[in-house]
């Protein structure tokens, strides 16, 4: 797991076998199981999370209230206003699968980018790069929103519709259940 790791990190530049090193030993491995809660609302987000199997949300409220983003394998769930600034969350990570992740925490995270300005630029690179998801996410606009938001998300995810209950789908896009049915069937045709 540690290797899949380092070999994502190294597509966003050049990672320096000493900081490598550093990073391997700083980085820990976790099984999480499904309904953990990995982060309240209010709480501070402390941990980069890298996902290797499994998928989270992160919802605002508690669990129970709406689903803000879903986070499955070879991306990252942490809330980045709280990591970054050390600040309490609005938001809250749930694990909705049995989970395989790779966590590295802020003390962490901190020490390597002060003994290294390559690590510090592939990391915003790698986080950047996550963010166009999301503004793709918020360029669809007119008809059809949710469906061309799903078409998106399961290019993301190709395994997702049998791996999570749909109802956590069908909140992210802000529809019912029978809605995401129907778009299911008709984006399986664009997919």
């Amino acid at each position: 797991m540690h290797k899949h790791y380092v070999n994502y990190l190294k597509k966003f530049g050049y990672l320096p076998p000493a900081i490598e090193n550093s990073l391997m030993h700083r980085i820990e491995p976790k099984s999480i199981a499904k309904n953990s809660i990995l982060l309240n609302p209010g709480e501070i987000c402390r941990n980069l999370i890298f996902v290797n199997n499994g998928y989270f949300r992160v919802f605002n409220g508690s669990p129970e209230f709406k689903t803000i983003d879903i986070i499955g394998p070879d991306y990252y769930v942490y809330v980045s206003e709280s990591f970054l600034n050390q600040k309490p969350s609005e938001y809250g990570i749930e694990c909705i699968t049995d989970a395989e992740v790779i966590s590295l925490s802020y003390y962490d995270w901190n020490a390597l980018q002060h003994h290294c300005n390559d690590f510090t630029q592939l990391i915003f690179r790698l986080l950047l790069s996550e963010k166009d998801f999301y503004k793709q996410q918020l360029a669809i606009t007119g008809k059809d929103v949710a469906k061309q938001r799903y078409i998106l998300l399961k290019r993301r995810y190709p395994k997702i519709d049998v791996s999570i209950k749909q109802n956590y789908i069908a909140d992210l896009l802000n529809i019912s259940a029978i809605h995401l049915s129907r778009i299911k069937r008709e984006a399986l045709m664009e997919i």
